[in-house]
Order: structure tokens, then sequence, then C-alpha cells
């Protein structure tokens, strides 16, 4: 499984439309042909923009870190607040620690709480939403 494949499955939706902004030749049947792999979104950088492997890994890379990192979505510590408020047992270092990482918050809203992986991508998505 590639590093980012599960930032990816966790929020192919929304990942989707900012991959449709950043690079305009995939279209949405294009990106639909990836269903969040990827491995086949690596394959249509390389055939839309000519790019080597190495150089669409690198921009697929950016755009999940970009993706992955709640705290671009706002002001962290009024991030980490609304955290706390939302999943209340959660202590401000187990927050502190995920450094904004939506990622790092699936897992540990899974250890935590005892949330499925698609329950905890779930909820941080339904989160981001309410509150960005």
């Amino acid at each position: 499984m590639h590093i980012h494949q599960d930032t990816i499955d966790g929020g192919w939706n929304e990942f989707k439309g900012a991959a449709r902004v950043a690079w305009g030749k995939l279209t949405d049947d294009k990106l639909e042909q990836a269903k969040g792999s990827v491995e086949v979104l690596e394959g249509l950088l390389q055939r839309e923009y000519g790019l080597t492997v190495e150089k669409a890994r690198d921009e697929i890379d950016t755009m999940v870190s970009r993706y992955d990192n709640m705290a671009l979505k706002g002001e962290w510590n009024e991030i980490k607040g609304k955290i706390r408020e939302t999943w209340g047992e959660l202590t401000e270092d187990e927050v502190e620690k995920t450094a904004g990482r939506r990622s790092q918050l699936v897992g540990l809203l899974e250890q935590r709480y005892g949330h499925q992986r698609a329950k905890a991508w779930e909820s941080v998505n339904d989160f981001i939403e309410k509150h960005f």
C-alpha cells in the first residue's frame, strides 16, 4: 500500500475536488477511474502531464500533505479547542501530537474511542465540514 493511500481513501470525494483544481486535465471521469488508488492516480498524471513516476509521486505527496493538514484551514489553537470540544476524552497533549494532521486524528480516535478506521475517517471529515 502506498504511504498516502489511507489518507486518500479516508476522504476521496473531498480529495478528488482538490485534485481537480490542482490538475485541471484530470476530469471527473478520469478521477473516477482512479477510485482513490494512488497508483492509478500516478498513471493519470504521467499520461496527462508527461510526468515521470518520481515527479507524479512528488505531486501526489504534496497534494496529500496539503489535504491532510487541518492547520491550513484555520488557526491551530482554535482547531485544537474545537477538537477537544468534539472529542472531550482527548487530552491536550494527544491533540497536540496530531500536529493538525487528519490521518493522525483518525488514528487517535481509533485508539481512544475504539472506532473502526472508516468510522474514524467519517467523524473527522464531518468535523472539518462542520467547522471549516
